[in-house]
Formats: structure tokens, sequence, C-alpha cells
């Protein structure tokens, strides 16, 4: 039996911007009932002044988004104001689970407008690419089964990250500076507040030594800095990327049935008008999506 579930939708929208907005008001106007997440601080939020987008001489990003959320909610459109942590499939049964802060949601399609794409990483960590290093416990937890590993990051993507192979692993290092609640946390979990010297080991991380020369010796480390990337999404669902963005066909569907993506996250031209396009056209198709879906279940 799965965790605690908040609620269950038709579509979910990961990114409150301009492409995530824009979704939502197609897949709602289409008649699915749809949720977006909005974590907080956008890239168009951080625009002082927009001149280049139909409709307004001049506007700040903030306030356009303001005016895109007012918009969906006003048509009925629901907005969370929470960090989405996991995203899983379940094939057998075609939905999706999405984990967040507050509980579990559901749907049957998500689309993906969690904006452009970058690699987060740890001084020292590059020549160890490839071998132990991770930035997904739910793709890679499988292989440190009954082993020591560390997970480096802050907050609740990186405390999520801890939990998820605390179920695997021996023993769990969480390496992080902030204050997370780790009383109810599991017990083979340990935290520790210092800061890293330096990684050792010839091919792989062996140990990891902190500046007081303190050490722990681990057998694999997982980046889980600041909150679930674009990137890091991607992975957990096992999409298709190129040049830190997710592939789409020309439906703006990945290689997973049921996962669409629009925005900056696509690349292309990185402007709010491409976005808006982009997310119009992901709402349509994963409505779409979602009769097709109904209309094979009617039939079997």
């Amino acid at each position: 039996m799965r965790g605690f579930m908040e609620k269950e939708y038709e579509i979910i929208i990961v990114g409150g911007g301009p492409a995530g907005i824009s979704a939502g008001i197609y897949a709602h106007r289409a008649g699915a009932k749809t949720l977006v997440f909005d974590s907080g601080v956008s890239n168009l939020e951080r625009t002082k002044v927009l001149q280049n987008y139909y409709g307004f001489e001049s506007i700040s990003g903030k306030e356009l988004k303001e005016k895109g959320i007012k918009q969906f909610k006003g048509l009925g459109g629901e907005v969370e104001e929470a960090e989405v942590l996991k995203i899983t499939k379940d094939f057998s049964k075609n939905c999706f689970f999405v984990k967040t802060e507050y509980g579990e949601y559901s749907s049957k399609a998500v689309i993906l407008c969690t904006g452009s794409g970058k690699k987060k990483t740890v001084d020292g960590l590059e020549k160890y690419e490839g071998e132990n290093v991770s930035y997904c416990a739910v793709c890679d937890g499988f292989f440190y089964r009954g082993e020591t590993v560390a997970v480096i990051g802050s907050g609740k993507f990186a405390l999520s990250e801890a939990e998820e192979l605390s179920k695997i692993a021996k023993k769990v290092y969480l390496i992080s500076n902030n204050d997370e609640k780790t009383d109810k946390i599991a017990k083979n979990i340990e935290k520790i507040s210092k800061k890293i010297k330096e990684f050792v080991g010839k091919n792989r991380i062996e140990k990891i030594i902190f500046e007081d020369n303190s050490s722990v010796d681990v057998s694999g480390v997982f980046v889980a800095l600041g909150s679930l990337s674009t990137l890091e999404m991607a992975k957990q669902l096992g999409l298709l990327t190129k040049n830190n963005t997710i592939l789409v066909d020309e439906n703006y569907m990945t290689n997973v049935a049921g996962v669409f993506a629009a925005g900056d996250c696509i690349g292309g031209l990185l402007q709010v008008a491409k976005a808006v396009s982009d997310g119009a056209m992901a709402g349509l198709m994963a409505v779409r999506y979602i009769k097709m879906l109904e209309e094979k279940n009617d039939k079997a």
C-alpha cells in the first residue's frame, strides 16, 4: 500500500511559470482536472522589465507571472505552492505519483515545465563522474544495497533522497549545513554538519574528509543540492535528454508515455512567447493522451 494520498488528478503540471500556467489553462478549459505545482521564484520573476511580450509595452516578470496564475485560478484551476520531491510512474496502471512535502498526488499525465536544466555538482567530484557519484536515489540506489553512502545537499530534497536510500543502504550520511528536521528520520541516517575538505579514492570515492580532518568511508555519493532540478526529474522518470534539455516529439511527449515537457526545459528560444506556446500545445496533447487512454480502457 502506498503512503498518504492527497488527491487524484488527470494532469499534474510541475512549474508555475508561463509554460506551466499556459498548459494548465488549456488543459483545464479542455475539461481535464488539472493541478499546477509552483515551487517559488522562477527565472521569469527575476526579470525586472519585459518589453517584448505581446500586449504589454512594459511589465515586470513577477507581475506577468502573478497575472497568469490569477487567470488560471479564475477559471477554476488549482495551484499548490509546494516543492516536488519525487515523480514515479506505475506502468501497470498507466498513472503517476508525485511526492511533495505535503503528501502524494496521482495523475494520468504529467507535464514538466521546470525551466532550463543545469547540472549541479560539488567541487572535487568531477573526476569521479561516471563511477560512484549519482544524482538520483531512485535510479541508482539499488547498486548500493547493504552498503554505506553519503547524500550531499540541503533542504527537503536532500532529506527525501536520504530517506529513499535508507530503505536500501546499510548507512546513509546526510552531509548538510541546513537545519532540516531530522527527529523523525530513519535510524540509519546520520546527519553531518561539517564542511567537506576533499574526496579520497583512486578511481572511485572511498572516503570523505572534512575540514576538521575527521572522515567517513563510503561506497557511493549522491548529490542533492537545492530542489529537484529538471535533469534530476528527467532521470527519475527515465527521460531522454540532450545538452541539458528534455527531448520531446512533435506532440511535446517524451520517450515515456504520459510525460510531456514544455518551455525552457526543452530548449530552443528561451523566451516567454515560446514558453506560452509550448505550454498550450503540451496541455492540449496531454488531454488528447488521456482521452486515448480512456477509449482504450473502454474497449478492453
